[in-house]
This record gives structure tokens, sequence and C-alpha cells, in this order.
């Protein structure tokens, strides 16, 4: 009922370099020659920068990086440019140390040991009009420091656009955290982008992703992390009808906050759901009865501002799909009507304050079947028990481990928000700063809503909601910028 899409694998450092053995030692592909396409691709990109009257600088450290780095500055060097290369050291491994021998032989290059020197040539060559960083790549486990901290200083301070070998020197590749990093204007990264090629702040340094091919791969990675930024619902038959595209129960809302049930109900309907009926207090239902007149509104509870004593009766388990907790206010006498619902196997999104209420008891969480979490990093912090800057530092393996540990789906927000379901995880990078106001969450709940609604599994469910909001939003954003969009301006674009 919906449609596939062909998702983008990205790989972590470990596999990168197990693909690099592969092509090497099974296919029997030259690594020297493996440097090589890596090198032409990264010229090509210079060249997009750069005209041959202004100078080159290659930034090359050690390791096959750098080699990459050195065999850039041979390939431009023969195309006409004035390369000039500074390196760390001449210690490289065998691929990397002939093709510093190449070039030595005609170009020009100089081995910094100290920052004194480092700044000197930084200051001769002002006038350069690209800097090729082949500094770290995927294999940097420790902050950069000393001479290597004073390099990326001074690439950061140049006024020459910034060409990165695979990453910005200085992000950790699994992550995408770092204290200090080349600020680069293009990245160019080989056969796979990595985690952090998507992941803050690594993204920022980014600019530009290029994913060049070096070799010939024999099957797809082993791991399952992927990117995917497209999706899209099928055509609807001519002889459908309401029915067949599901029944979402929205709960949520409370006095004051009763805009969270009318936005999450509005995205639904966008989402597609064939009938929303929203379960709140009385309050909020009379609210929805003069805003929303395309769902159905029901009070349940024994108080008219937020629901409370509610059971999970019939009529919601009737339901084909549950969208639950935006709004609804953090109230411990509901702590038992959620953990019913969670506990059962009815597809379901759980957000806001239904994840803060469930967190008041995570010591005893239990979800069922089809159940799809959407908390922000603080929301998944007090879910989880692990410190928000952990889950910042690794959005993918907490994510990952919560998910395998409780058999849900977890979507991570964020700029970049990740899905995962403990085994595969997907990036999505779509959305915009004008997101960041209150609403946005409500609207993902609906729209996530309505697709385990329509029958989608909760996966797909999850990172397709994310990205129909996300490019909704975007859409807004083009038409009134990055300050002005609401929430309701994104359910206005929502187009699947």
């Amino acid at each position: 009922m919906f449609s596939e899409v062909s998702m983008d694998h990205i790989v972590l450092s470990g596999e990168a370099r197990e693909i690099d053995s592969m092509m090497i030692n099974k296919l029997q592909i030259p690594g020297i020659l493996l440097m090589e396409q890596a090198a032409v691709a990264v010229a090509g990109e210079v060249a997009k920068y750069c005209s041959k009257e202004r100078p080159v600088l290659c930034v090359c450290g050690g390791g096959n990086n750098g080699g990459d780095g050195w065999a850039a500055a041979r390939i431009l060097m023969t195309r006409g440019y004035r390369v000039f290369v500074c390196a760390t050291t001449l210690d490289l491994p065998d691929d990397a140390k002939t093709n510093t021998l190449l070039f030595r032989h005609t170009g020009s290059s100089v081995v910094l040991s100290d920052d004194t020197a480092v700044k000197a040539f930084f200051r001769e060559h002002a006038d350069a009009g690209v800097i090729v960083d082949a500094l770290f790549g995927i294999g940097l486990t420790r902050e950069p420091a000393g001479i290597y901290r004073t390099l990326i200083e001074e690439i950061n301070a140049h006024s020459a656009k910034v060409v990165s070998v695979d990453i910005p020197s200085g992000v950790f590749c699994d992550t995408g955290a770092c204290s200090i990093a080349v600020q680069a204007d293009s990245c160019v990264t080989f056969q796979y982008a990595k985690p952090c090629h998507y992941l803050f702040p690594g993204r920022e340094h980014t600019g530009r992703l290029t994913v060049a091919p070096i070799g010939v791969l024999s099957q797809e990675p082993s791991s399952s992390l992927y990117v995917e930024n497209t999706f899209s619902m099928p055509a609807r038959p001519a002889n459908s009808n309401k029915g067949t595209y599901g029944r979402l129960g929205i709960i949520a809302g409370s006095r004051g906050m009763s805009g969270a049930a009318v936005m999450a109900a509005r995205a639904a309907v966008a989402g597609g759901a064939g009938l929303t009926t929203v379960f709140t207090c009385g309050y909020t239902a009379d609210v929805l009865q003069n805003t929303t007149y395309e769902v159905m509104a029901k009070a349940i509870g024994a108080e008219a501002d937020r629901i409370k004593d509610a059971s999970f009766d019939d009529e919601i388990q009737r339901m084909s799909a549950l969208s639950v907790g935006m709004g609804l206010g953090v109230h411990p006498d509901l702590s038992e009507f959620l953990r019913t619902i969670a506990a059962s196997d009815i597809p379901k999104v759980i957000d806001a304050d239904g994840l803060n209420i469930l967190a008041c008891g995570r010591d005893s969480l239990r979800f069922g079947q089809n159940t799809v979490i959407t908390p922000h990093p603080v929301e998944f912090s007090r879910i989880s028990g692990v410190p928000a800057e952990q889950v910042l530092a690794d959005p993918i393996g907490s994510a990952a481990a919560f998910a395998q540990r409780f058999s849900v789906i977890v979507l991570l927000k964020g700029a970049t928000t990740t899905v995962t379901d403990g085994r595969t995880a997907v990036l999505v990078t779509r959305g915009t700063p004008a997101m960041a106001k209150g609403g946005s969450g409500d609207v993902l709940s609906g729209v996530i809503g309505a697709l385990l609604a329509q029958g989608l599994p909760c996966l797909t469910a999850a990172y397709g909601g994310a990205i129909a909001a996300g490019a909704a939003a975007e859409r807004a954003a083009a038409e009134k910028g990055e300050y002005a969009p609401t929430a309701l301006d994104t359910i206005r674009h929502i187009a699947l």
C-alpha cells in the first residue's frame, strides 16, 4: 500500500576500512590505484573552486588520508596548477609514501614541525585559492592538539576555499562530534558517506558532499545504516473509501494546550488518515469542534480541563492506530492509562507528555509491539536514563540501544533525525530551523499516526513522517522565510 524507496547506505569507520581491505585483498585492486582514484576525485573538486592563476595548498597528515592529499597535489600539478604541500610527517604507509616521493621529485613541499613554521607557511601563501585538507581521516580517535590544532586554526582562518578529503579533519567519523575541526566548503568521500557527514556538529563542517566511487564493490555493506530524504505514497485506487485508509485515534490536549491536539489532528488529515477521532478532555473537544471540522472529538475522563480517570476502552481499542501524548500535561494519575496503551500491540506513536509521564516509571517500562516513540534528546534522556550529553554525542548508538532493549522504534528528533529499530538506522536531514518552535512535534506525531493507520510498518511510518514533515516545513520556509512559518504552515504544505 506504500512506496518502498531505495535508501543510500552510509558506513561506519570500521566498515569503511573493511571495504578497502576487501577491494585490495579479495578483488586484488592495488591500494595505490584506489588512492589514485580518490585523488582524481579530489582534484576534480578543487578545479570547481580555483583557477590556475591562484596556488593550491595541500595539508597532509600521516596515514592514507595524507597519501590521498599527496596524490591529489601531484595530479593538480600535472594539470597546470601551482601546488604547495605542507606535511606533518614523511613517515607514511607504503602507498602514501610512494605518492609522497612522486610529488617531491618535482613539486614544492615542506614538513612543518612547530606552530611558528605553520603560521609562516600560511602567511607566505596568503594568496592561495584552495586548501586541500588531508590532515586526518576516518581513523581519528582523539581531539587534535599541538601542531595539528594550529593547522586546523590556520586553515579555518584562511580566505581560501577548503576541500576536505573523506571527512573534515577533527571530526569523529562515527558520531560527528568535534571540539575543533576544519570548516570545509566541500568534502569528497569515497564509496559511501559516513555518519559524520549528516550528524551535527560534523554536518555543518562538511559543506557540499560528494560521494566518489573509487573501486568495484561485489556486495552491499553489511551494516544497515542509511540516509533517506525522499518519501511518497502511491496513487489511491479509484474505488477506495475512507475505511481503506484506517481509523486514527489521537489522545491529546488539555486546557492551555488544546493547540497540540488541533495540530496533530490537522496533520493526521493531511497525512491521509481515513477517519480521525481525538480523545481528549471536554474543553479541548469543544475547541476541536469549533476549529477542526474534518475530525471527530470525544471527551473522555472525569474532568473538563484535562484527561483524568480515563480507561483504555473498546472504542479506543478499535482504532487502527493511535497518536498519544501531545499536550496532555504531566499528571501522575495518567500513568496507568498510558502504560496500558504503551503495553498494547495497537500501532502507536507516543510523544511529548506521553513520554514524560512514562519516564516517571522508567524502571518498569514495557512496550507492546508496533510502538514508535518520538523524543527530543532531553525527553529521551528522561525515559532512557542516558545523560543528554551522551545522547547528543552518539545519537545513533543511544537510540539503537534503547530500541533494541525495548523492541520499539525510536525517532530521536534533531536537525538530523535518527530513526532506528535497533538493527536498522535511518538518518533524515529534511527540515529547517523554521521548525524550531512550538507545534512541530505535534505535526510530526499526527503524520506518523496517519501513516500507521494506513498500514505502514512502524519504521517506515516513522522515517516517512519525518521526511514528509521536514519537507513541508522547507516549503513553508521557502514561502515565508525561516522566522515566520508556523506549524499550521507546515501542515498546509504536507504532500505525500
